[in-house]
């Protein structure tokens, strides 16, 4: 018995020491924090997709090509683009104007053009001749077997305005400059274009004259206007053309001049307010606003106004006018 008994109080004595040494550590623990629930982050908005670059035609990364061959640094600020059959074999050649400017302060800077035309091989970069392009030159298209370049009035400032026009043609002797244009001729002669488009029912090519300017690029020209539908307000029209296709102008102040013949009428502002439009791509010029009336019968006129743009017009608005009260 007393046996038992000296085991029960060991077993009592092994368990209070047990608990103090639960309750020392518990005493030792700092008190358990209360259990705080995990907050979620905010959502984050998707990034914005990277739009990629449009792709590059297989014919200008041809050219590209050849010209990196010619000279690799050829592309390192910017480059200008061309396409169309100058040679008039039936396949596509490139002009290509490139130099040591880019967009901004620095428009061009030491531009060059140069030619690839298409043979069985592929493009043929051509020889270059230093003398047909002695200005600060933009290649703007090639067109019906001419390739049309525009002589700006300054190499290195943001807007350059366009103060001639040349037009080349290819030959058995390569490259010749074929026409040559003021602000005022080019004008005149794009009026005659229009006109003779009129005349002979080319819709889609007057329709190129009667939209609000030229389309960006990968952009959808604007809907042509209306203005010639009637027939004879197109009638009067033409004959105005014609009756002073050629006129000498008058110059009636540093950027103004007229042309009359009869009440027909051609009067030209060649430095214009607001001369930047805008084109998506950026700014171009507006290098002259050609006015053109002619009188319309009983005693009214018709007005009508357009842009020239990189050699090329663009309608700005047209109305009747009291040509007995002017």
């Amino acid at each position: 018995m007393r046996q038992a008994g000296a085991l029960g109080a060991l077993a009592l004595l092994l368990g209070l020491s047990a608990c103090a040494r639960s309750d020392a550590g518990a005493l030792d623990s700092a008190p358990a924090e209360p259990a705080v629930a995990a907050t979620a982050d905010p959502p984050q908005s998707a990034p914005a997709p990277v739009e990629a670059p449009a792709p590059v035609p297989p014919l200008q990364a041809a050219a590209e090509a050849v010209l990196r061959q010619d000279d690799p640094d050829f592309d390192d600020y910017y480059s200008q683009f061309a396409f169309g059959d100058l040679d008039r074999d039936g396949r596509d050649d490139v002009a290509v104007e490139y130099g040591i400017g880019a967009d901004g302060a620095t428009r061009h800077v030491a531009n060059t053009v140069r030619i690839l035309l298409m043979r069985d091989a592929g493009l043929e970069l051509q020889r270059d001749d230093p003398d047909l392009f002695r200005y600060c030159a933009a290649v703007r298209g090639i067109d019906r077997g001419r390739l049309r370049v525009d002589s700006l009035e300054a190499c290195m400032i943001p807007f350059p305005r366009t103060i001639a026009h040349y037009e080349y043609e290819w030959t058995a002797q390569g490259l010749r400059q074929s026409a040559e244009r003021s602000n005022e001729e080019q004008i005149q002669a794009q009026l005659g274009e229009l006109a003779e488009a009129l005349r002979s029912g080319r819709s889609a090519d007057a329709a190129a004259f009667l939209r609000p300017g030229p389309a960006a690029a990968g952009a959808s020209a604007a809907a042509a206007d209306l203005l010639f539908d009637e027939a004879a307000r197109r009638a009067g029209f033409i004959a105005a053309v014609q009756a002073l296709s050629g006129q000498a102008f008058r110059q009636l102040g540093a950027n103004e001049r007229m042309a009359v013949r009869s009440e027909c009428k051609l009067h030209l502002n060649l430095k214009p307010e607001g001369e930047l439009a805008e084109l998506g791509d950026g700014d171009t010029v507006n290098d002259a606003v050609a006015t053109l009336e002619w009188p319309h019968g009983d005693g009214v006129g018709y007005s009508v106004r357009f842009l020239l743009i990189q050699g090329r017009l663009y309608l700005l608005d047209h109305s009747g006018f009291d040509s007995e009260s002017e």
